[in-house]
């Protein structure tokens, strides 16, 4: 979440605004870009993550609205904007491990399902596997290159991943994956299928990804089509 961020943002919207000589009669589908534009950028710099009251969302909209009209950026900014840097990242960081500690308690009944299912493990680490289909032997290690198609879920359902999107199966080294992908990988051989119940503390924390909520519990099914 950099200023360099704000400053494009700003920028743009002020050269799309002005060059525009419909800027003050647009039409229900622009408005719908505008408003679906200024969700993703909004995304895009990290400002969904501040949790922003309606009294700071106003001074963050003057901020925008005054450089949309073409002032300036103090060069006073120069001076303020480590301490500004800090602000947003201490308040994302509170803001993403509150909502990581209030989803603890929704996906309580989540693990009692999923412990309480047949044929699932529960590692020392707080994984939980189940081996859908006996791979061969050997097993991968931590240093193996793994080659699988996979698809990922929230706890809830929804997919946020899948080895399809991009194009076919993923190969990668299991050194670069979250601890949880890395450790549930080596349970199971070339050939072989394994859905894997990933814990925030294996996954991604307290941090936000995309549709991924701080906190979040993430759930795969992985078919091992080889390693190295």
């Amino acid at each position: 979440m950099k200023t360099s961020n704000y400053i494009k943002l700003a920028g743009i919207a002020a050269m799309a605004l002005l060059a525009s000589p419909l800027a003050n009669a647009m039409t229900d589908k622009e408005k719908e870009y505008l408003k679906l534009y200024g969700m993703i950028t909004c995304e895009r710099v990290g400002a969904n993550q501040l949790a922003l009251s309606p009294e700071e969302a106003k001074i963050f909209l003057e901020g925008v609205e005054a450089r949309i009209k073409g002032e300036l950026i103090p060069e006073s900014a120069q001076e303020t904007v480590m301490g500004m840097n800090e602000f947003l990242s201490d308040r994302a960081e509170k803001v993403m491990k509150a909502q990581a500690e209030k989803n603890k308690a929704v996906y309580e009944d989540f693990w009692k399902k999923v412990d309480a299912e047949k044929g699932v493990v529960k590692t020392n680490s707080g994984l939980r596997y189940k081996i859908l289909k006996e791979g061969e032997k050997p097993l991968p290690t931590e240093d193996s290159t793994v080659k699988v198609d996979y698809v990922g879920t929230l706890p809830d359902g929804r997919e946020f991943d899948a080895s399809a999107r991009h194009g076919g199966p993923a190969e990668f080294p299991l050194a670069n994956v979250v601890p949880g992908f890395r450790e549930g990988l080596q349970k199971v051989g070339k050939g072989g299928k394994i859905q894997l119940y990933i814990p925030a503390e294996l996954g991604y924390g307290n941090r936000a990804m995309g549709i991924i909520p701080a906190g979040s519990p993430l759930v795969f099914v992985v078919d091992i089509i080889d390693f190295q």
